[in-house]
């Protein structure tokens, strides 16, 4: 039998939701040439005035009229098309990529690297109604990610692991709270916990999300709305 293949994250979808993503190099790329064309459009605008007041015989207060109506003009033609440009390139990379995660199974976090682990959760806990950010990679203090709704301030781990979690990833998640004033802890896994990290959960109040919550979390993500925050 062959092996199912898995639609799987590419380097660039990763670059999108660390906020370097080629939407916005391109939505910065359409606002520069948007700049450069308002400049040469002007500066052609001052010429022609300059030209119809020396050789054309014009007033110089008609050409002076003149150039400010055709500059106001280029100027709101040139930034109406550049946000719609940019809007149009950051919707349809949104689209995409969020296509993209949608695809994904649980088999495809298996296959995932730690970071990329990561930022799928971040659109995942997104979805389920949190504000979401990724913590810097080193020095994290044992945290990965943030996550804030419904008056809850999550400090969590992600542990996209080959084998069970130990109570260590409990212990770093709950440590982890108070530096990012968090109220609340949470360890998120592919995989599943050991007796003795779930007791330690149990004692402290930290949330687990093992395999099987996870994969329902993937379901819910794929054929749900967004929901309001919920753990």
């Amino acid at each position: 039998m062959s092996r199912r293949k898995y639609t799987t994250l590419s380097r660039q979808d990763i670059k999108t939701l660390k906020n370097a993503s080629s939407t916005e190099i391109k939505g910065t790329l359409v606002i520069l040439s948007g700049i450069l064309a308002f400049c040469g459009g002007n500066t052609f605008v001052i010429f022609l005035s300059v030209w119809l007041y020396s050789k054309a015989n014009l007033r110089g207060e008609y050409a002076f009229g003149l150039a400010i109506f055709l500059m106001l003009g280029l100027s709101v033609t040139i930034f109406i098309s550049v946000i719609w440009i940019s809007r149009s390139i950051i919707i349809k990379n949104k689209k995409e990529i969020e296509r993209k995660y949608k695809e994904l199974q649980i088999a495809n976090i298996d296959m995932m690297t730690g970071i990329e682990f990561e930022h799928y959760l971040q659109v995942l806990l997104s979805h389920r109604g949190y504000s979401v950010r990724v913590t810097k990679a080193s020095g994290d203090l044992g945290v990965d990610l943030i996550a804030t709704g419904n008056n809850d301030k999550f400090a969590i781990q992600a542990k996209r692991y080959d084998s069970k979690v130990s109570r260590s990833a409990i212990s770093d998640a709950v440590a982890g709270m108070r530096p990012y004033g968090c109220n609340r802890a949470m360890v998120i896994t592919n995989n599943y916990f050991t007796p003795d990290a779930v007791k330690l959960a149990q004692s402290t109040g930290c949330i687990l999300i093992d395999r099987d919550t996870l994969a329902n979390w993937i379901i819910e993500f794929q054929t749900q709305p967004q929901q309001n925050s919920q753990a």
